[in-house]
């Protein structure tokens, strides 16, 4: 598995349209690429910056979904209401290669 870890900030004039373009585009495409397992976004409090984690069962299947982005013209609307995008892709650890839970 793997999980990708973006950030970016909603440029503060158009937090409305930006949220229409996630919640009627950004969000159902992402939901529909192959071996996507999760997603989960957050806030950071008080300020406009975006958290998204995604879990996709297989780096082959992220690097699809990231072309698939890529050739979707989402790119060009995601861009005119954000700034700052930084991402990093994560592998499963080899000392916990699945969640711990409390018991």
């Amino acid at each position: 598995m793997v999980l990708w870890h973006a950030t970016w900030y909603i440029d503060k004039d158009k937090v409305k349209e930006y949220t229409k373009l996630a919640s009627d585009e950004l969000i159902p495409f992402w939901m529909k690429q192959k071996g996507m397992k999760e997603f989960r976004a957050y806030r950071f409090a008080g300020t406009t910056k975006v958290l998204i984690l995604i879990e996709f069962d297989s780096t082959e299947n992220w690097g699809k979904a990231m072309d698939n982005y890529n050739k979707s013209g989402l790119p060009e609307k995601f861009v005119m209401y954000t700034n700052h995008l930084e991402y990093t892709l994560y592998q499963n650890s080899p000392v916990i290669p699945e969640p711990l839970k409390p018991k």
